[in-house]
């Protein structure tokens, strides 16, 4: 239920399994996978935590209580466009990694706020899940209720409020502020990689930016986000895994722990808008996940 900026570089090391997904035939699969698992909008400077009610579900899982939680989410138009199985292997508790529009999962809880879908129970042994997926998501209705602007106990990084505060005055919208910052992280020497010290000071995000200018995707997406936050454009990280390896027949795809990934969704035009600042740092995360080859 939160995810280190440091301590996620423990889990994209690992090849262990974490799941198949077989697409149902005829299913229009995108290039660049996303399984989406858990939200993140809460921050302390150094984790990202999911909201107390999203958090209160899942423990109340535990105890056999399940429940929807009843706030606006995504409204899936434009028809189904195929479907897919999930095959879990143990260890993922209640989660559930599964592509945006996804739906019609009789075994699953779904949480409407957050677009993420969660087990009954515990997956202590092998599951199946299958869900269907929709070819358009109107998402103008799930509000950032719960942002706070302020970034109160958030950390104290004055260089990057300093660069969010002039980005903001020199951009003539929100969308422009994005792509603003995304051509300062692709044009400003980044680089990828799983070897990074971790910095448990007060100014995490100012080393990143302004010192190491080094990581993976949870040092960039956490950046982006409390960036975006600081220009006052509402941000949340959202975990998960992206990319897996293709069987040699094709019939399935292989997620593992080394494809686990961190990514933003961040409110401007009347919805949550997808960015993945990683993916300009290196694209073959994105589509292949990370390994030990990837430095």
């Amino acid at each position: 239920d939160e995810v280190s900026t440091d301590d996620l570089g423990k889990i994209i090391q690992s090849d262990r399994m974490v799941m198949r997904v077989s697409f149902d035939p005829g299913t229009e699969i995108p290039q660049s996978l996303y399984f989406r698992t858990a939200v993140y909008p809460l921050f302390d400077g150094r984790t990202w935590k999911m909201s107390g009610r999203s958090s209160d579900l899942v423990k109340s899982l535990d105890v056999r209580i399940p429940y929807f939680v009843d706030a606006p989410g995504p409204r899936l138009t434009g028809g189904k466009r195929g479907g897919y199985t999930v095959f879990m292997e143990p260890g993922m508790d209640h989660f559930l990694p599964t592509l945006l529009g996804s739906s019609e999962c009789d075994t699953c809880i779904y949480l409407r706020q957050d677009d993420v879908w969660l087990s009954k129970r515990k997956v202590m042994q092998r599951e199946s899940y299958r869900f269907s997926i929709f070819s358009g998501i109107d998402r103008s209705e799930e509000r950032p209720g719960y942002f706070d602007a302020r970034l109160r106990r958030s950390g104290s990084n004055p260089r990057t409020r300093q660069l969010a505060i002039k980005i903001r005055n020199e951009s003539s919208s929100p969308e422009d502020a994005v792509a603003r910052f995304l051509g300062y992280l692709k044009a400003g020497g980044f680089a990828y990689s799983l070897d990074v010290e971790p910095d448990r000071g007060d100014s995490a995000i100012d080393h990143f930016l302004f010192r190491t200018k080094t990581g993976y995707c949870s040092h960039y997406a956490s950046a982006t986000a409390y960036v975006l936050r600081s220009m006052g454009i509402p941000a949340r990280l959202v975990g998960g895994f992206v990319g897996g390896t293709r069987s040699q027949d094709g019939d399935y795809l292989t997620i593992r722990e080394n494809n686990a990934h961190v990514w933003v969704e961040a409110w401007y035009a009347g919805t949550w808008q997808e960015i993945d600042p990683t993916a300009l740092i290196n694209r073959y995360v994105v589509l292949h996940g990370a390994d030990d080859g990837v430095s």
